[in-house]
């Protein structure tokens, strides 16, 4: 692999810090974590370039004490409804559905994370 094909490691530290941020205000898609951490790279990188740091971050974050679930509307009111596994195994799911792709995913495609406060 070429040393362009690796990700600036400074970078992902700020990215890292602007997810949990975002998380913690408003519904992180996978669409979200995947764009932001293309930032990490000094080149424009391919889904398959991307992915393993996307999934370092989903990991991260959920790590940190997000949680995953899904984005649902109840009476024309949107929530977040926390899927009822445990962290590592929201992780694993995540991962295998962003593994299973060849492209970036769609808004709400794999589910959703945020901090409970």
């Amino acid at each position: 692999m070429s040393s362009t094909a690796q990700p600036v490691a400074s970078g992902y530290d700020k990215v890292l810090a602007d997810l949990i941020s975002y998380a913690h205000e408003d519904w992180l898609g996978m669409e979200v974590v995947a764009s932001a951490v293309r930032e990490c790279f000094d080149h424009r990188p391919s889904y398959a370039e991307v992915r393993p740091l996307a999934i370092r971050a989903v990991s991260d974050l959920i790590n940190a004490g997000a949680s995953a679930g899904d984005v649902t509307a109840v009476d024309s009111t949107w929530r977040f409804d926390p899927w009822p596994v445990s962290p590592e195994q929201a992780i694993q799911q995540i991962t295998r559905d962003l593994e299973e792709r060849d492209t970036y995913p769609e808004p709400g495609e794999i589910g959703w994370i945020t901090f409970l406060d």
